[in-house]
């Protein structure tokens, strides 16, 4: 898979994958701790259909902002030291704070809004509140972070961002053991909360050994044509981020238990993409916006289409694994304490209907990052639009003729047929306009 990459960007995706599998290993401890306190129950499900606001705005943050400013940054990227950070900071650090607290007061206005659409009974409502509260502030340190991260990745430094976010999972852990029997699934509010202060001191304090952060002066600049370019962005990675919100919005429709299924299923499916898509995807982003602005443009397309073939290849015997040895693989992670036989049944069947999307969100992912880097946004925008368009009308229809478990199935119908619209357009389109020697933005 990664033939024909250079010695840096087979190092930095090295790093990021060793890190992300660090990370998943102890993400993964957490959710069997969760799964052994919790099981499939209703004060569960009730903490994930909360967390999927605060989810869609941290991880909207996470994957949209790097494919913002990075192509950005890349232009500045060899400027020195003070010259970088200073650029940084006054075009995108602080215009972001600015953003990122008014989404946080937004969020807290309407929670109790959001939080009254899933019909709970009081009981739950008033968790739900206190669960949403605690988020608020996940969200705010650990946007913070990403953005730090995004600075430190674009001057090719993947190492400490990479192993400071373990910090935030370690937090999590710490408080399931110590404060689970007492304050029950509000526990796992509270080690986000802190575990994404934690991680965001943290780099402070390591950008202020590096003296760097003397550089971040308070000042706001414009950057050409980054609202029109951000926007875009933006409204791509919303909307990939509806699909979970396609489901628990049937919170109170769905059978208990259903939605915590959907999420350990989703945990497994998503393992091997994490460790070994976003690594390769957060490494090649900055690779891709080099060579198109260089000029490189059929070693670009080359480079793309190798990557897509092998990552589609290996998902494909990944999905093999996970349909063949799920309920052996469910049971050996999960199935202690409250959760049972019957949780690992269900959770088993929704991991095969997930797999079946594999190969298909390797593939988006990755010419996502190329679409991104050649300036061609707007294709994705349109690819998702109709990919979570799917989504909401399969849920609908499952849902209404009680089968759950399609919940699962619409994910990966809805990912095929977005890789499908982004093939189809790389073929048609961009391949043409390089004979003609023609390309997009040129």
């Amino acid at each position: 898979m990664l033939l024909g990459l250079k010695s840096g960007v087979k190092r930095n995706f090295a790093i990021l994958s060793i890190a992300t599998i660090c990370s998943k290993m102890i993400g993964f401890l957490r959710e069997v701790i969760s799964a052994q306190k919790f099981g499939l129950s209703d004060d569960f499900d009730v903490y994930l259909s909360v967390f999927v606001i605060p989810s869609l705005i941290t991880s909207l943050l996470l994957y949209a902002v790097p494919n913002i400013v990075i192509p950005k940054l890349e232009l500045n990227r060899n400027i020195n030291k003070e010259g970088f950070y200073s650029y940084f900071s006054s075009h995108f650090f602080f215009p972001y704070i600015l953003i990122l607290i008014f989404i946080v007061i937004l969020y807290n206005s309407y929670l109790p809004i959001y939080i009254g659409y899933l019909k709970l009974p009081e009981s739950k409502y008033i968790l739900a509140m206190k669960i949403g509260r605690l988020l608020s502030l996940y969200v705010l340190f650990e946007a913070i972070f990403n953005i730090l991260t995004v600075s430190s990745n674009a001057r090719g430094k993947f190492f400490a961002p990479a192993f400071l976010h373990l910090t935030l999972q370690i937090s999590v852990i710490v408080s399931l053991i110590l404060f689970s029997t007492e304050k029950g699934i509000l526990s796992i509010g509270y080690g986000l909360a802190i575990g994404g202060f934690l991680e965001f001191l943290f780099f402070m304090l390591l950008l202020k050994k590096q003296n760097v952060l003397k550089f971040f002066i308070l000042k706001i600049s414009s950057t050409p044509n980054l609202i029109s370019t951000g926007l875009v962005i933006i409204a791509i990675e919303f909307m990939g981020q509806l699909y979970s919100l396609a489901d628990r919005m049937y919170l109170s429709e769905t059978p208990s238990g259903y939605i915590t299924g959907l999420y350990y299923a989703n945990i497994l499916k998503e393992l091997p993409f994490v460790i070994l898509g976003v690594s390769l995807g957060g490494v090649l982003l900055p690779k891709f916006t080099q060579m198109y602005q260089n000029g490189e443009k059929v070693q670009l397309i080359r480079m793309v289409w190798i990557s897509s073939l092998k990552v589609f290849l290996l998902a494909s015997c990944i999905v093999l694994f996970l349909v063949s040895c799920g309920p052996f693989l469910v049971a050996i992670l999960f199935e202690r304490g409250a959760f049972t036989v019957e949780n690992t049944n269900l959770t088993s069947r929704l991991l095969a209907l997930y797999s079946l999307g594999l190969p298909f969100i390797f593939v988006h992912f990755l010419l996502v990052k190329f679409y991104y880097s050649v300036q061609a946004a707007k294709v994705v925008l349109i690819a998702t639009f109709f990919s979570i368009l799917l989504k909401y009308v399969l849920n609908y229809f499952f849902v209404l003729n009680k089968y759950y478990e399609g919940m699962a199935l619409s994910t990966s119908l809805a990912f095929m047929l977005n890789s499908t619209i982004l093939i189809v357009y790389n073929v048609c389109v961009i391949s043409s306009s390089l004979k003609q020697k023609k390309f997009f933005g040129k």
